[in-house]
């Protein structure tokens, strides 16, 4: 290691700054010399040191005037950055009102629309309307109301989508009931009564095959029209038995005036009067809704004059019921083979269910759609009519 002298004459080099000399490195004598700081007393100042003048430090304009100008450069970016974010808020709230102004605008364009629409419509309807066309039966609101209570009340009832048969199907256990019902034996066996009339083998007997009806069959079946003309919304029915008409025809009125001493027949819609004519039936039909008097012949012969005598006898119970003459004025007689083209019979058995038939279709008011191909049908379907004591439907 060196002492002070030989550390005083090594060589440093210096570099200005202001009048002050300081030594920046140090070059050592030898590799493991390290360099140390010049002594004190060789650095030398050319002016005073701060550390022992008195005099006041004056600061340097040009410092100053940077730092000046730093600030001020610093405030403006400040003040134009909060600036643009205060401008860009504006902005988005400017767009939106823009935006809710277009909108505002678009739906009065749309309103304004609807309403040249509507004088449009409205001055065309008023050019039809000028024009003279027959008023519609039912306005549109009332056919959109009924449309759409029906479609709620029967969305779900299937019996409204499906069409009735014309004829009510007989199902096996029907069938069943009426083979056994059909058998021979024991032949006065009653199986059913029908106001007060017993029916018993014999006479269900008639109804199968090619038989002809008796006067029970007949009878029975007509009240069973007449208990179907007492249920509510049904067309009241008074029927005749089988022995009116030969007796009213043959003795007059006086002989069966007492028939109807507990019945008032002008308060009924349809008066039904089975016609037998040795070895025919035929039906005859008071209709006092239409004023009318049919006579329903299923080989298609003339009325004999039945329908004269039937009204001939309204006339007398009028007399002797309501003690007035009767209106027969505007009454019709038809004979409804030659008019209305009934449906006929093809063999000489059937006569009796064809008059059964007439009368029940008439009095529900049904069109005659049947022929002699449903004949068998009927005959089984009268049976267990009569075994239930209720017209199928």
């Amino acid at each position: 290691m060196g002492n002070a002298a030989t550390r005083a004459k090594e060589p440093t080099i210096t570099q200005p700054r202001g009048d002050i000399r300081l030594p920046l490195k140090t070059l050592p004598t030898s590799h493991h010399l390290r360099p140390q700081p010049p002594p004190l007393e060789t650095v030398k100042y050319s002016q005073p040191s701060l550390a022992v003048t008195n005099e006041p430090i004056v600061p340097d304009l040009n410092i100053k005037k940077s730092i000046d100008q730093e600030t001020s450069a610093y405030s403006i970016w400040k003040q134009n950055y909060y600036g643009y974010r205060v401008q860009k808020e504006d902005l988005s709230k400017y767009d939106s009102r823009i935006q809710s102004n277009a909108d505002n605008r678009q739906r009065e364009l749309e309103e304004r629309r609807r309403q040249v629409r509507l004088q449009r419509i409205e001055a065309e309807a008023a050019v039809i309307t000028n024009k003279e066309y027959p008023k519609p039966i039912l306005s549109v609101e009332s056919c959109i109301n009924f449309t759409s209570r029906y479609l709620s009340f029967k969305k779900h009832d299937k019996k409204y989508f499906t069409p009735k048969p014309e004829r009510p199907e007989l199902t096996p256990e029907m069938i069943m009931r009426i083979e056994h019902a059909s058998k021979p034996n024991p032949p006065t066996e009653v199986l059913v009564q029908i106001d007060g009339v017993d029916i018993t083998r014999r006479d269900i007997r008639t109804l199968t095959g090619l038989n002809w009806l008796n006067d029970e069959i007949i009878n029975a079946y007509l009240s069973l029209i007449v208990m179907r003309g007492k249920e509510p919304k049904r067309r009241k029915v008074y029927a005749f038995n089988t022995f009116f008409y030969p007796k009213v025809r043959e003795s007059g009125y006086n002989s069966v005036k007492r028939w109807t001493r507990k019945v008032d027949i002008f308060s009924h819609d349809f008066i039904l009067v089975p016609v037998h004519l040795g070895n025919h039936w035929c039906m005859a039909v008071i209709n006092f809704m239409d004023r009318t008097i049919s006579y329903y012949d299923s080989l298609g012969g003339g009325t004999n004059g039945c329908c004269d005598t039937l009204l001939e006898y309204l006339r007398y119970e009028s007399n002797d019921k309501k003690k007035q003459d009767f209106d027969d004025e505007n009454w019709k007689l038809i004979n409804c083979y030659n008019e209305l083209g009934i449906p006929q019979q093809q063999n000489g058995s059937d006569c009796g269910v064809f008059a059964c038939i007439y009368a029940e279709y008439l009095t529900r008011e049904a069109k005659l759609k049947f022929g002699q191909q449903h004949m068998s049908y009927f005959r089984q379907k009268m049976i267990y009519e009569l075994l239930t004591k209720k017209i199928l439907e």
